[in-house]
């Protein structure tokens, strides 16, 4: 009784030292996505009329695997800024407010990675609509690997006549 009773107990306890060992399992992805600025646009301080297209061009990069991106374009009428964007810009227009905020453009689009990518090029053209309020905007990407980190890039941009 005792030897089948240690048999059981050995081949558990082997059973369940085997099942806690996967080291795929225990293998956390703890890095953030990061962006290959090379060629990417659009640039700080770019300069659009009403009715052009942006030209997106981003390359996005993981350790493991990518999973989403997002593009927010907003206005900048009261001349507020992000962490993370390259130059210190500040509203040509100064602290005051400059535009139409009832006609500010807002676009906001979300865009899956196909599964098992590490590296992702993103081409796309946003129109900009002939009728919005003409101001400073800005142009955010956020992108998101598998494991839920982000990382997020803003850009100023100027839409006028």
């Amino acid at each position: 009784m005792i030897k089948k009773f240690l048999t059981i107990s050995a081949a558990a306890f082997c059973l369940c030292g085997s099942m806690s060992c996967n080291k795929d399992e225990d293998k956390k992805d703890t890095e953030k996505p990061s962006f290959d600025n090379t060629g990417a646009t659009p640039v700080e301080g770019g300069k659009y009329l009403p009715g052009d297209t942006i030209f997106v061009h981003q390359i996005f990069r993981d350790n493991e695997e990518l999973g989403s991106f997002n593009i927010e374009i907003h206005n900048n009428f009261d001349g507020h800024s992000h962490s993370t964007e390259t130059a210190k810009t500040i509203s040509k227009h100064g602290d005051h407010e400059h535009g139409d905020v009832e006609n500010a453009w807002v676009f906001n689009q979300s865009y899956d990675i196909p599964s098992g990518q590490k590296v992702y090029t993103a081409d796309l053209k946003i129109p900009i609509p002939e009728t919005i309020a003409e101001g400073d905007y800005h142009f955010m990407i956020r992108v998101t690997d598998k494991a839920g980190w982000q990382e997020i890039k803003a850009v100023s941009l100027e839409i006028e006549d």
